[in-house]
């Protein structure tokens, strides 16, 4: 699969050529947008910012339904053959752009005495976006972070009721350098998923 970057960048030999091109079809009477319309139609050639471009690369790849050790095998080779799909792949396992963690608000919890995650550790939902991950914590307006690896805890009925995670007082009056609340608001950036075997 190719694609085409409609970002311009002057003064390179690629773009000359381009646009002389371009130039010629526009004589014809067709215009650029025409142009990639029929590159993609007849070559399936895209534009970068072209929606259809992620189902594109997604096709590539066919999602392999039954549980068939040798037909998954046999998908995935052919998947990882194809050097887009085996580059977007290390990019991704990489958290390289595109695919590097995004930071989040969350609303940070201390729950009662008993209740409270061990020191260098975090609380959430089972099964929560945030499970099993080590994140950093940043205040807001403060880049002094805290870290802490969160563990799935408890089970949450009505997920808006619950805090996204919950530190302990020592941990939370740190990050805020202040007596915490009961209720906090910090940005999570992810550092890493944590893998079970």
């Amino acid at each position: 699969m190719q694609s085409t970057d409609s970002v311009n960048q002057p003064d390179t030999d690629t773009d000359t050529d381009t646009d002389t091109v371009l130039t010629m079809l526009n004589k014809d009477g067709l215009n650029k947008t025409k142009v990639i319309t029929w590159l993609k139609d007849h070559w399936k050639i895209f534009s970068l910012n072209d929606p259809e471009l992620t189902d594109a690369i997604e096709a590539l790849c066919p999602e392999v339904f039954e549980y068939d050790f040798e037909s998954y095998q046999n998908t995935m080779k052919m998947c990882l053959n194809n050097s887009l799909i085996s580059n977007l792949r290390d990019l991704s396992e990489k958290n390289r752009p595109p695919f590097q963690y995004a930071g989040r608000e969350v609303r940070i919890g201390i729950p009662a005495d008993e209740n409270q995650p061990p020191f260098t550790y975090a609380y959430t939902c089972f099964e929560g976006p945030l499970e099993n991950k080590i994140i950093n914590l940043y205040p807001i307006n403060t880049l002094q972070p805290l870290t802490v690896q969160v563990l799935g805890a408890y089970q949450c009925n009505g997920i808006e009721n619950y805090p996204d995670i919950q530190l302990n007082q020592h941990q939370a009056n740190k990050l805020f350098n202040r007596k915490a609340r009961a209720i906090e608001y910090a940005v999570a950036l992810i550092q890493k998923q944590i893998k079970h075997y």
